[in-house]
């Protein structure tokens, strides 16, 4: 009897925390084509471009120029080839799949630190608050639809600690 009403009670919580994230996801679907573009976004794409061109100059063997710029790419040069394989033409529909990959990205970060919070403190309720308060700061949740290093980074560094 108990353990029907304890699965029960689970099962709410679990339906409560899909939908707090699935909200949170909505709202960003809704409102991702509403950011501008940022003023380095325009040059974080060409580092992805200029390293996107240099491995493909090393695959189809030519001569290889090394003054490109030697930054991370770890998150810019899947844009690059995301934009690449699916035909990506025009600068408009880049920087909105950009925003878009970046809004992503950012949802699984703050699922990801829903879990660290959960695992750390055990409780389902202090772990939705402090993703909500993380949600909620306002220079954090505008930054998560244009900025591809600072929010990345992050949201890469919680997914690490967990």
């Amino acid at each position: 009897m108990f353990t029907s009403l304890n699965n029960e009670f689970y099962k709410k919580k679990n339906f409560f925390i899909f939908i707090f994230f699935f909200i949170l996801f909505l709202l960003g679907i809704t409102i991702f084509d509403d950011y501008g573009i940022a003023f380095d976004e325009d040059i974080q794409r060409s580092i992805g471009l200029s390293n996107f061109d240099y491995i493909a100059k090393i695959f189809q063997n030519e001569i290889i120029d090394i003054n490109y710029p030697h930054y991370g790419v770890a998150f810019e040069l899947p844009l690059v080839l995301l934009e690449k394989l699916f035909e990506i033409n025009s600068i408009e529909n880049v920087y909105l799949c950009r925003h878009f990959l970046i809004f992503l990205t950012t949802v699984i970060g703050h699922i990801v630190f829903f879990l660290l919070l959960k695992k750390q403190f055990n409780s389902i309720y202090f772990s939705l608050f402090g993703s909500f308060i993380l949600i909620i700061s306002p220079r954090f949740f505008a930054e998560s639809f244009y900025n591809s290093k600072d929010i990345i980074f992050m949201h890469s560094f919680i997914i690490c600690a967990f």
